[in-house]
């Protein structure tokens, strides 16, 4: 595995946008992620499945979600 250095910012100073795109860059050059970036990339498909589907879908998907919040 090829080591990538973060030529950025310390990601302790970065915004969730400034480390995915950070992310992107280190694994297009095949480098390997920390555990924040990997969180924020899964957090960034997941988002961007829900916002993929159908109105009627997502808006389902999203109070599946939050149903075991809501009934605390």
């Amino acid at each position: 595995m090829v080591s990538v250095p973060h030529f950025t910012k310390n990601t302790k100073d970065m915004n969730d946008k400034e480390i995915q795109e950070s992310a992107l860059l280190i694994q297009d050059m095949g480098g390997e992620l920390n555990d924040r970036e990997k969180t924020i990339m899964a957090q960034a498909r997941n988002i961007r499945k829900i916002k993929e589907q159908p109105t009627e879908t997502k808006y389902r998907t999203q109070y599946e979600i939050l149903k075991p919040i809501l009934e605390l």
